[in-house]
């Protein structure tokens, strides 16, 4: 057997997805792929709550992973740090 039909018989049997099989593997490592956060996770990282983050993503100031119309949300490092760079202020001097 060679390793891509063992590879997708491993994914077959225990019901992962192409990505899962990548992350399980080591792939991720060697395909640069990069890491896909969950909507509560990617919430979680950058401290605000679900409600804020799906408002900030239906108004176009976050940009998402969505494989199918109406499917599950993914978010990337990526996203989340031009996110958080399009979001920070400078803080102002104190007027004495």
């Amino acid at each position: 057997m060679d390793i891509l039909t063992h590879l997708q018989e491993l994914r077959d049997e225990r019901g992962w997805t192409n990505y899962q099989l990548a992350i399980h593997s080591g792939l991720m490592e060697l395909n640069h792929m990069e890491k896909l956060y969950t909507r509560k996770e990617a919430a979680n990282i950058l401290g605000i709550s679900l409600y804020t983050l799906d408002t900030a993503r239906t108004e176009g100031l976050i940009s998402y992973v969505q494989y199918v119309k109406n499917g599950s949300v993914y978010f990337t490092e990526r996203n989340l740090s031009e996110y958080i760079a399009r979001n920070t202020r400078r803080a102002r001097p104190k007027r004495s």
